[in-house]
């Protein structure tokens, strides 16, 4: 037992951004090696040996649960082989390692990003971005350059003497004017309204009458030697 536990350790903490599928890395160090096959399990697998790739395998039951989640020390591939991107085989031939308990589950194989971003670098796979770092001290503030010469102001243009004024046009003749047209006929004047006989005067107007009337009779028989009532004056 001592000696499967340095063969394998278990991954207590998942956190997937750490992880490439093997697949993706498999297409990453294939850009690299660039070769058959044969030299690409490898040249792969030997990474694998001498630790400068790290892989993690996760087991999953038939009904999608997770049952267990280790990390395979650089040991224990002196057992195992790669066949392509989706075939690892030699399980069995590892000390300790009970092939029949995992013969059922499905196996998920995962190549830490660390290292293989460093052997293999591919920027489709590049992990999240990380928090933004610390802002840094301001730079001192730059001298004020000295202002350059000032080009001298453009010169006024001078106006020109104005010019004499020419001759005045000779008047054209006055306008003749139209004859008056014909006066037109008067209207024929319109009756006069009779006075209203409807009211009866009131007794200041027939006071007035009679003080009128009594004076055009006074003077009407003076020349007479008479009064206004018709008596003779003596």
């Amino acid at each position: 037992m001592a000696q499967a536990k340095k063969l394998w350790r278990p991954l207590k903490a998942w956190r997937p951004y750490e992880w490439v599928p093997f697949k993706k890395a498999w297409q990453r160090a294939k850009k690299v090696i660039w070769s058959d096959l044969r030299l690409m399990r490898r040249d792969l697998r030997q990474k694998f040996v001498d630790g400068r790739l790290i892989m993690a395998v996760r087991f999953f039951a038939r009904d999608g649960t997770e049952t267990r989640r280790i990390i395979l020390e650089p040991a224990c591939w002196q057992w195992l082989n790669i066949n392509d991107a989706s075939s690892i085989t030699g399980w069995e031939l590892i000390p300790g390692w009970d092939a029949d308990a995992h013969k059922e589950e499905e196996c998920d194989f995962r190549v830490r990003r660390r290292e293989l971003d460093k052997l293999y670098p591919d920027a489709d796979t590049t992990g999240p971005a990380g928090p933004p770092g610390a802002t840094g001290s301001q730079g001192p503030t730059g001298h004020a350059r000295p202002t350059g010469p000032q080009s001298p102001a453009a010169s006024v243009e001078v106006t020109g003497p104005t010019g004499q004024a020419g001759p005045t046009g000779s008047q054209g003749p006055a306008a003749s004017v139209g004859a008056t047209g014909p006066t037109g006929s008067v209207g024929a004047t319109g009756p006069a309204f009779a006075l209203s006989d409807r009211r009866k005067p009131g007794r200041k107007i027939i006071k007035k009458l009679a003080t009128d009337g009594r004076s055009r009779a006074r003077q009407l028989y003076e020349g007479k030697g008479k009064d206004a009532d018709g008596a003779s004056v003596s």
